[in-house]
């Protein structure tokens, strides 16, 4: 998944192998596409029409920028498959673990107003009383996390060991003695009564529960709540409008919004009215959604993230972050886990909300997220030479049970090394009015 050269796009592009769909000689099957492209773009459009139709996908939201123009905006397939109803150019996806990074903006905001720093403790401001089981203690290395900790996963939980207090439902209603769903400052209380799994800075391991911590920061800090903080101070300074935190249930999603298709088909119990305790499929109730927020509960189109991304081109003009603050959050973490044993920053790592590669000194990083959960994967990427883009599925895997995400990077890297010429119109005042 890491490229090794510095050329990434072209060096990428020669040495991952085109799938085996991508020589199919029959006649695509008709399949509804919304959006604008260009001659241009014809090799992006011909590899992700194959790609929906070989593989089934629901619903494909994609966009492209380059030099903070938008160059392509297409959404494949359907926002309802049973109702056959058209996904639009700016349907609204779950954007999974994609919300990491923009909280990492937000954090870094909150840094320049001088509010917060990096390395204060974070439950020096986020005080919410643990849930500890009868006769437990709270570990007091929580009270050494950093807010830094929390951005670059070296807090100290590890979900492979101790499991992911978002996905304890069933137990954290049985200690609140109360019913589902659970508030995201519950989710928290459960997982602070949780003991940590290392000591806080020696390693990094990825932890939602500490986004969820960085969300609840940015709400008490700015004193208004996360969504609307980040709605205003990130997304209108970029004239972006649509992304919001996302509903479970269907009746409440936003009304250009697409269906989610769990690759899998699997129910769970509802978690939600009108439908707890009944069998519901998970992406609609059957999972504590509406507790994702700061860490994967927004939903956004392809655009809206493009647009994000290419905020970033150039950082002495971004209006979102100062230079320094971007050069920091993507900066590698302190000590062994972002350096060599020769105190070398490491080629690869996770930043603050990004994983970033950066092989010369002399040009930006290119830095990239996924996100995945069920009924969705999703993938963004800005590249050193200003070339943006964002996937976005509304199913998890594919028919031949790969990630999406994973086969749109592949794809995206290959059609980029042969595009010659890029269209010169910027699509972005059209969509984003």
């Amino acid at each position: 998944m890491n490229p090794k050269r510095r050329d990434f796009l072209l060096a990428s592009a020669a040495s991952f192998a085109a799938p085996a769909f991508l020589g199919a000689e029959d006649k695509p099957a008709e399949i509804p596409i919304s959006g604008s492209t260009s001659p241009e773009m014809a090799v992006v459009d011909e590899a992700f029409t194959k790609l929906v139709r070989e593989q089934k996908i629901p619903a494909l939201g994609l966009a492209i920028s380059k030099d903070g123009k938008l160059a392509y905006a297409r959404t494949f397939g359907y926002a309802d498959r049973e109702k056959k109803t058209p996904a639009t150019v700016d349907a609204l996806f779950r954007i999974a673990s994609l919300s990491k990074p923009i909280t990492s903006v937000a954090i870094y905001q909150l840094i320049e107003k001088g509010t917060i720093s990096l390395d204060d403790c974070i439950l020096d401001k986020v005080r919410f009383p643990p849930l500890l089981p009868k006769g437990e203690k709270v570990d007091p290395r929580w009270a050494k996390v950093t807010v830094r900790q929390c951005l670059q996963h070296t807090l100290g939980h590890d979900r492979d060991k101790s499991e992911d207090p978002i996905i304890q439902t069933g137990d954290n209603a049985k200690l609140l003695n109360s019913n589902v769903p659970i508030s995201t400052v519950n989710v928290l209380r459960y997982g602070l009564g949780k003991p940590l799994d290392f000591d806080p800075g020696t390693k990094q391991v990825y932890s939602n529960i500490g986004y969820l911590l960085l969300g609840q920061l940015i709400q008490i800090v700015s004193r208004q709540t996360y969504q609307d903080y980040v709605k205003k101070e990130v997304f209108a300074a970029l004239k972006i409008t649509q992304p919001r935190l996302g509903r479970a249930i269907v009746e409440q999603r936003a009304k250009n919004e697409v269906r989610y298709y769990d690759s899998k088909n699997r129910d769970s119990y509802g978690l939600y009215p009108p439908r707890i305790g009944k069998q519901v499929p998970i992406p609609d109730g059957g999972e504590n959604f509406e507790a994702f927020e700061a860490h994967g509960g927004w939903i956004a189109s392809a655009i809206d993230l493009v647009r994000f991304l290419s905020a970033f081109d150039d950082p002495a003009k971004c209006t979102i972050l100062s230079a320094k603050s971007i050069e920091t959050m993507w900066a590698p973490p302190p000590g062994e886990v972002g350096h060599d044993k020769n105190g070398k920053p490491l080629p690869n790592y996770y930043a603050s909300g990004w994983t970033v590669q950066k092989q010369d000194p002399k040009t930006p990083p290119n830095c990239w997220h996924i996100g995945r959960m069920s009924g969705t994967s999703a993938y963004m990427a800005r590249y050193f030479n200003n070339i943006c883009w964002a996937a976005l599925f509304s199913t998890d895997t594919t028919d031949d049970v790969k990630e999406p995400a994973l086969y749109a990077e592949k794809l995206m890297i290959q059609a980029l090394g042969k595009i010659k010429d890029w269209p010169k119109e910027d699509l972005f005042p059209k969509y984003l009015k």
